[in-house]
């Protein structure tokens, strides 16, 4: 029961990992057959490994149930043996035998275009014990020529500043800047500094000049609005006091009557108009 899981198991992990980079190839003696990478092997067990970029899966089988094993080189494997092949190889001649340090950089080529990059810098330091003149060895290496000496660009990086502060340049966002050239962008900086200080002004001067236009017209409102509440109050009263007289005088008989019954319903409305026009001026102070 146990295998039959661990089998169903290793399925699941064969069915979302797809294809490998490294293609050992493992089969069972069910019949099964894998294609992976072999992580460990042990007297009685070997861990395989199948992965894709996403998922990886890893799973112990007993030998007992293993019937092959077989290993098979991916292209960085053979790059790899290939420059061990050639290393040994270079390793066997002499010091001094002819063509020995570019046969090395060569090698250092190699190992480059593989992406063997360790084995790159020991091809090239080889060189450099042979021939430490060696020009390319050199630039691969990060070394360039000052004078008649070789420095790291770090060196040489160096050498430069220090020379460069020494006669008085500065270094401004990347580039080196005489004193005069320094002392003029300041200036520039500065004039700058005062256009955008009295262009700031001018708005802050425009602001407060709209600012106090639209104060005084409130202001100019304000007083216009006072002086209809007053005319409007005075009106009010007078109707107030004429329609008393009229409610008074509506006992009278006749057309007389019916008269001041028309002027009382009229005094009324214009009473009640005034009102709202009074509450509303009252609203908006």
């Amino acid at each position: 029961m146990r295998r039959a899981l661990a089998g169903l198991a290793l399925g699941f992990v064969v069915a979302c990992t797809g294809a490998t980079g490294r293609a050992d190839e493992l089969k069972l003696k069910d019949g099964a057959s894998y294609e992976g990478k072999v992580i460990e092997e042990g007297e009685s067990t070997v861990t395989f490994e199948i992965t894709t970029g996403l998922v990886t899966g890893r799973v112990r089988f007993d030998r007992s149930r293993i019937a092959s094993l077989a290993r098979k080189e991916t292209a960085r494997d053979r790059a790899t043996r290939t420059a061990a092949e050639r290393r040994a190889e270079l390793e066997k001649r002499a010091p001094d035998a002819p063509g020995l340090a570019q046969a090395w950089f060569d090698l250092s080529r190699f190992c480059k275009g593989e992406g063997l990059g360790e084995e790159k810098v020991a091809c090239l330091q080889r060189v450099l014990a042979l021939a430490p003149e060696h020009e390319f060895a050199r630039a691969e290496l990060g070394y360039v020529r000052a004078g008649d000496r070789w420095l790291t660009t770090e060196e040489a990086a160096r050498r430069e500043e220090e020379a460069m502060r020494a006669k008085g340049y500065a270094k401004v966002n990347g580039e080196w800047l005489s004193r005069e050239a320094l002392d003029g962008l300041i200036a520039l900086e500065k004039a700058k500094a005062a256009a955008r200080s009295q262009e700031t002004e001018k708005k802050v001067a425009e602001m407060e000049d709209r600012i106090a236009r639209v104060l005084e017209a409130q202001e100019r409102a304000t007083r216009e609005l006072s002086l209809s509440l007053q005319a409007l109050g005075g009106r009010l009263q007078g109707l107030d006091g004429r329609v008393c007289s009229l409610e008074r005088a509506a006992s009278l008989p006749g057309l007389l009557l019916t008269t001041l019954q028309a002027d009382l319903l009229a005094a009324r409305r214009e009473l009640s108009d005034l009102r709202v026009r009074v509450t509303s001026l009252e609203t908006r102070h």
